[in-house]
């Protein structure tokens, strides 16, 4: 197993080199990375796997650019007990593993269950 860092990613947020770790992990390997830019236009929809190492470069625009993210896992993901993301592991709660579907909403599940509250919450009921 490669590790590159202790941690997934030794900056998260504004790194100085945001290609770092995908470039040492290449060659780690032995290889180059194949870097793809996409330009994404305001209103627009970009779906990749979680594991699609991706990310974004400078913003050298004039305006601000913002995003809305969303995380699709398993309904049966659980915390690492023994290590906590820091980003994940403020929602998780004291002593548990389970993931607390306030934050973490079960979409669907193969038995037809999804998380109460997103029903009202789709069509716009205050809950």
């Amino acid at each position: 197993m490669l590790r590159v860092s202790s941690s997934p990613t030794a900056e998260f947020h504004v790194p100085n080199n945001p290609l770092l770790e995908v470039n040492q992990v290449a060659a780690a390997i032995g290889g180059m990375p194949e870097i793809v830019a996409i330009e994404v236009p305001a209103g627009s929809l970009v779906i990749h796997h979680g594991r699609t190492w991706h990310g974004s470069c400078d913003n050298h625009g004039t305006g601000h650019r913002r995003s809305i993210v969303a995380h699709c896992m398993s309904s049966a993901a659980r915390f690492n007990p023994d290590q906590v993301s820091p980003i994940y592991g403020r929602y998780k709660r004291a002593g548990l593993v389970e993931m607390d579907e306030s934050f973490f909403p079960v979409l669907w599940r193969s038995d037809g269950y999804h998380t109460s509250w997103l029903g009202r919450f789709i069509s716009g009921q205050v809950f």
